[in-house]
């Protein structure tokens, strides 16, 4: 005997209907990892050009503040002598950087070059890399972090370590003998809180880790900005190759520059400075 009434059940009907394909959803899944393979770089440039806006304000106020001193002292920055309260450039300028404290104020710091840890770190003067801040102990006060380099020919004297000579070649002494302000570096991103360079220096082959032995321009040869990824920063780069990247640098009139690499030769660093012919290899 056959039933009165015959038929599926509905919601069986409708969850058929309603339901996804495994050829559907790999599809919506495959376009999904399409877009975020698109969108992630774009995400991670956003952040590295808002890190580089954030270094770039950093070496305007340190510079801002290293000519206020000058303007009001009426004499270079001084160069104190190691043991002294707040050693060297950031103590003396430490006055003149809003909400600064020497030790762990923001503004000593890029935010590509963090401080590892927490200070104190070492006792024996770590210096920085392409990503992380050097570490100063040699303050009475306090150890001291930082992601920026002092042009060292912009010294008042040259305090113990590196001479007592008034004259050390290249110092420039007072204001009036900076010609070209437009293009005599003041602080720029750096792995020690100084250099001296000089025409004939040669870059780095390590970009990532250069140290500070050299107390020239390889200190500041960091691709940290302008550069798809400071901590891919190449370690082996032979000799020749074009360097990556570029580095914010503060100048004399108070403009920050974004210097790339190749360019560093051709800046006004000290009072002698000569242009090379090209980049030393």
């Amino acid at each position: 005997m056959r039933p009165l009434f015959h038929h599926s059940h509905p919601c069986k009907r409708d969850w058929q209907k309603k339901a996804f394909t495994l050829i559907e959803l790999l599809v919506v899944i495959a376009i999904i990892a399409i877009l975020a393979a698109l969108l992630l770089p774009a995400l991670a440039y956003c952040k590295l050009q808002a890190q580089r806006t954030a270094c770039a304000n950093n070496v305007k106020q340190l510079t801002t503040a290293c000519i206020m001193y000058m303007n009001d002292a009426g004499k270079m920055v001084d160069h104190p002598n190691v043991g002294e309260i707040y050693s060297d450039w950031m103590g003396v300028i430490n006055p003149y950087v809003a909400h600064a404290q020497v030790g762990s104020g923001p503004v000593f710091i890029c935010p590509v070059a963090p401080l590892l840890g927490t200070l104190p770190v070492r006792t024996d003067n770590p210096s920085g890399t392409c990503v992380s801040a050097w570490v100063w102990t040699e303050s009475v006060t306090a150890d001291i972090a930082g992601s920026y380099g002092f042009n060292a020919y912009l010294y008042s004297d040259i305090g113990p370590g590196y001479g007592t000579q008034p004259d050390y070649p290249g110092i420039f002494h007072n204001q009036a003998n900076i010609y070209h302000p437009t293009t005599t570096p003041v602080f720029m991103d750096c792995v020690w809180i100084n250099l001296a360079t000089d025409p004939t220096d040669k870059p780095p082959s390590d970009l990532l880790n250069p140290g500070y032995s050299d107390y020239g321009m390889a200190r500041c040869v960091i691709p940290r900005h302008a550069w798809k990824s400071p901590g891919q920063a190449p370690t082996h780069l032979p000799a020749g190759a074009r360097l990556p990247g570029a580095i914010n640098m503060g100048l004399v009139d108070g403009h920050v520059d974004l210097a790339k690499l190749e360019s560093l030769w051709f800046y006004s660093w000290s009072y002698n400075w000569t242009n090379p012919a090209v980049r030393p290899l």
